[in-house]
């Protein structure tokens, strides 16, 4: 493996985590049940109860990974 496909490779794997920490969950941290959308463009766990964003540590730090 050539120099320049490992550092092509590290370089996508920090886009790709750029994305995922910038990114909006689609299902919660808890349970993975689909969020729905609530007042206000809140999303909500009908589950657990948890609030993007007001619950956003939940999410850790790569929330669009979810």
């Amino acid at each position: 493996m050539a120099w320049e496909t490992l550092l092509g490779m590290i370089k996508e794997g920090a886009e790709i985590d750029a994305q995922d920490r910038s990114g909006v969950p689609s299902s919660c941290a808890v349970d993975y049940t689909a969020l729905i959308e609530a007042e206000g463009g809140v999303l909500h766990c009908p589950w657990c109860g948890l609030n993007w964003p007001e619950d956003a540590s939940a999410w850790g730090e790569f929330p669009g990974s979810f």
